[in-house]
């Protein structure tokens, strides 16, 4: 497998999150969540764009619950055809499944302030920050589009690869956090030469 063939290693990954057993996720899942509540840049955080996990990504739910109780302001991604969006939400009630089986927000206005921290899934990322998403390019186009604030990408040690393929158009993440340790990846953060 080449480090160009981003389909190959798109099913070696998913492959290989899938194979983590059930009980092991859930236990990594909490310390991940557990390690990216201590990171400055979430701590400092009032505004947080976050996916919704489904399948066997890290889980963002309690994460999700703890942010709007605390008062933050806290958006999901809503897909469209043209790309994705930003859409507050106050509750996780508010989601229903899209044609992915992705929970996003039945209703609710586009999310129009500076949104300070972006938490992504992946299927791989690599120490350099370069992330290997699901081939749609949604969250590439996103970041794109919003690149004022750091990256964060939530995996499993086990998702980790010494190289990935990357184009111009694949943006880094700037941290990537995993049940062991939060990597602070080569990606400069915006505002910085």
């Amino acid at each position: 497998m080449t480090a160009h063939d981003k389909s190959a290693w798109r099913r070696r990954q998913l492959r290989v999150r899938r194979n983590l057993p059930e009980s092991l996720r859930a236990r990594h899942a909490a310390a991940i969540q557990n390690r990216l509540r201590l990171l400055p840049q979430v701590v400092a955080a009032r505004r947080i764009f976050c996916y919704v996990s489904c399948r066997s990504e890290v889980c963002t739910h309690e994460l999700l619950e703890d942010w709007l109780r605390e008062g933050r302001s806290v958006c999901v991604p809503l897909i469209r055809e043209h790309g994705m969006l930003a859409r507050k939400i106050d509750s996780l009630a508010q989601l229903q499944p899209n044609r992915y089986g992705i929970q996003e927000p039945a209703s609710g206005p586009e999310f129009d302030e500076t949104i300070e921290l972006s938490i992504t899934p992946g299927l791989g990322f690599s120490a350099a920050g370069t992330r290997l998403g699901y081939g749609r390019g949604y969250y590439d186009r996103w970041f794109a589009h919003h690149p004022e604030h750091p990256r964060v990408a939530l995996a499993f040690e086990v998702q980790l690869c010494k190289e990935l393929p990357a184009r111009e158009h694949d943006l880094p993440v700037h941290w990537i956090v995993t049940e062991e340790r939060a990597i602070r990846t080569g990606a400069p953060f915006p505002g910085t030469p």
